[in-house]
């Protein structure tokens, strides 16, 4: 996903973003930069974000149950084959 920022812009605000286009909750988000982990009340400059920086999308671990979940894997491509895991 692409977007136009603002270097003044916080992460909570760039996760807000993420949320309208994924519908992922921001408290479920982690954003990376390489290995960093882009905290909410910081503002993209003070990591040094500029044009064409790659910001990473994860989701926060939750914490395991006991319950079993199915769980299907998709491959890319024309296929799409699904694997049960």
């Amino acid at each position: 996903m692409t977007f136009d920022v603002n270097p003044d812009d916080s992460m909570k605000k760039i996760s807000e973003h993420v949320c309208s286009k994924t519908k992922v909750p921001v408290q479920d988000q982690v954003l990376l930069m390489g290995s960093k982990v882009l905290k909410p009340q910081r503002r993209l400059s003070s990591y040094g974000i500029d044009k064409e920086k790659t910001i990473h999308f994860t989701l926060k671990v939750v914490k395991p149950s006991d319950e079993e979940v199915p769980l299907t894997l998709m491959e890319s491509g024309d296929e799409g084959q699904q694997h049960q895991v």
